[in-house]
Order: C-alpha cells, then sequence, then structure tokens
C-alpha cells in the first residue's frame, strides 16, 4: 500500500471515528427548571416573561415581560411570548376574563348558545342552541356548555296537550264512564282534529 492511500484510509477511519462520536454522544441534559442553550443549561425565565439573551458563564438569562396582547402561562427557555385569543363577537362570544402576561383571554358564550369547542376552561365555539319544532318538546333546556334536548310528541301527547289548552284535561286526567263525560271526551277528540296543531306551543312540557 502507497503512502498516499495509507495517508487516506487514515483520514477515512478518523472521520469514521468522529462521526460514531458524534452520533453517540449524549445529549445535553438540564435539570426541570432550566433549559438548553448554547451555553449549556441555563435557568427558566419566570412565567409572564420570556429569554431575551442565554446565560452565560458568569451571569444568568436575561428575560423581558410579554407585551401587551401578549402571554406566558409557566417558567421557560423561549424567546417569544403566545398570541392572546381574540373573543369573537360575530361567533357569538365575549370576554369573560381579559388577558394578562400570564394568563390567555377566557372567552364565554352569549345568552341562547352553547360552547361546542372548549378548550381547557374556556370556550373558542359557539352554536345556537337548538329551537323545537312544532311536534316536539322540550326535555332540557340549553345551557352554556350543553344544546338544548327536543324529543317528539306522540299523538296521545299531541292530542293531550290540546286538550288541557282548551280546559279539557279532567276529561283525560278522570275519565268517567257516564255517558256526559264520554260526549265530552269524544267532542274534544273531534274538535282536535278540526283545529290547526299550531294552537299549541311546542315547548309545552306535558
Amino acid at each position: 500500500m502507497g503512502p498516499y492511500i495509507q495517508s487516506m484510509v487514515t483520514m477515512l477511519a478518523v472521520f469514521v471515528f468522529l462521526g460514531c462520536a458524534y452520533f453517540v454522544a449524549p445529549e445535553l441534559s438540564c435539570l426541570s427548571k432550566e433549559y438548553v442553550s448554547k451555553a449549556g443549561c441555563c435557568p427558566m425565565c419566570r412565567k409572564g416573561t420570556i429569554v431575551q439573551r442565554d446565560c452565560s458563564s458568569h451571569a444568568g438569562p436575561l428575560c423581558r415581560r410579554c407585551e401587551n396582547g401578549t402571554f406566558m402561562t409557566h417558567p421557560n427557555g423561549l424567546n417569544r411570548c403566545f398570541t392572546c385569543t381574540s373573543c369573537d363577537s360575530g361567533h357569538s362570544l365575549f370576554v369573560l376574563q381579559g388577558c394578562s402576561e400570564t394568563t390567555d383571554t377566557v372567552c364565554e358564550v352569549i345568552d341562547g348558545y352553547f360552547c361546542k369547542d372548549v378548550t381547557g376552561t374556556a370556550c373558542s365555539a359557539a352554536q345556537k342552541h337548538t329551537t323545537c319544532v312544532p311536534g316536539e318538546w322540550l326535555k332540557e333546556p340549553g345551557t352554556s356548555r350543553e344544546d338544548a334536548q327536543c324529543k317528539a310528541l306522540s299523538a296521545w301527547l299531541i292530542f293531550r296537550a290540546w286538550c288541557e289548552l282548551h280546559g279539557l284535561d279532567n276529561v283525560l286526567r278522570n275519565p268517567g264512564k257516564d255517558e256526559g263525560r264520554n260526549r265530552e271526551q269524544r267532542c274534544c277528540l273531534w274538535s282536535f282534529f278540526k283545529k290547526s296543531l299550531h294552537c299549541y306551543s311546542s315547548s309545552i312540557i306535558v
């Protein structure tokens, strides 16, 4: 083997060794309240602040406060604060709690709506409560976190609601065997089929 080839083999061996050493070198591990920087492990900046300049061998990191419209909720080694959430009134949201250096904005829904997308304890998207249509009754009213629940009325419940609305519920609750009551019940049933079903409220609970 000539000197030139031997020199090349030696250089190749060195590169391979360095490459292996690079890949097997353990990553720098810092304490829970430290972050990794070019200078090594630095103490984290407190919540509400971020890193403006990393630490050095003789000084800690330089931290700066988050500007208006931004926040930071935890100790960190970041160089940018998070942008505050905007509560869009066009999407039926309003500001329940304003943004600060350490907390994000808390949005809440306006009356008649419920939150369909909850992030933590805050609402990021709202939807209008379901409105019961004729032939349904309101089983559960809507809240700020739950939609309203409607349930279909059976033919008997619709008939009963109509009769109660017209003061004939005593016939339904206390059916008698005498001819007078039977005649009144038949009258109620006949009147019900003749009248429009829109004469009763779709939200009556029966």
